[in-house]
């Protein structure tokens, strides 16, 4: 007498699916702990390092100049305002116009990192997403940033944000407007934290992510 094995329809999706399920979660956690990881190294840089790069102490100290007679400003030399802004809530907290500085980019480097697993997991995937985490939570130029008072990390910080809201709006087949909404703020808060009022590389940057845009929208 012969015995088969019983089929029951379905059962091989429902095991695929499962499969499936489980490397996403796997995915996931290791992003999470990559992610973890990341904030762990800027954390260390912090305690390790100097408030040095790039304007890092002209922008403390003109903030700390205007936090003498804190008026509304709309440029701080040849500045936008954002960061100077940013820096003036943070020393509400911090009295320490240099650690408040500091622990602004601290703060929103560390919250890069997610923000940028989630873009790559929107537009390409678990395996993008856990890829891109790994990337960016070791690279050294942000980590060095994440710890002074420049304005780049804060810069990098809402386009990302922006653009995750953007594509996560695509993505949502342009039902949740309120994405698209949070990414206009965003890149407002975005423009204004810029390094300067006119960098010809934040201009190529606009144009390049108007492209990618473009292509994602025109492949959905």
């Amino acid at each position: 007498m012969k015995t088969g094995v019983l089929q029951v329809p379905g059962s091989q999706v429902s095991m695929h699916n499962s499969s499936r399920s489980d490397t996403s979660r796997s995915d996931t956690w290791l992003a999470l702990a990559l992610i973890s990881t990341g904030s762990l190294l800027r954390v260390l840089s912090y305690f390790f390092s100097d408030n040095a790069g790039g304007d890092a102490s002209v922008r403390v100290e003109m903030t700390a100049r205007w936090l003498q007679h804190p008026v509304p400003q709309f440029f701080f030399s040849v500045y936008p305002p954002g960061h100077f802004y940013l820096i003036g809530l943070a020393s509400l907290v911090f009295r320490d116009v240099t650690v408040a500085g500091r622990i602004l980019s601290l703060i929103l480097g560390i919250a890069s990192l997610f923000v940028v697993w989630k873009l790559a997991r929107t537009l390409y995937g678990e395996t993008a997403g856990m890829l891109s985490a790994a990337v960016f939570s070791l690279y050294t130029l942000h980590i060095g940033y994440s710890t002074t008072s420049s304005a780049e990390v804060s810069y990098l910080f809402f386009l990302l944000l922006s653009m995750m809201f953007f594509f996560s709006y695509v993505a949502a087949g342009g039902n949740k407007a309120w994405y698209l909404a949070m990414s206009g703020i965003r890149f407002l808060l975005r423009t204004l934290c810029s390094r300067s009022s006119g960098v010809n590389s934040i201009q190529s940057l606009n144009v390049n992510i108007f492209g990618i845009a473009v292509s994602f929208i025109t492949q959905a």
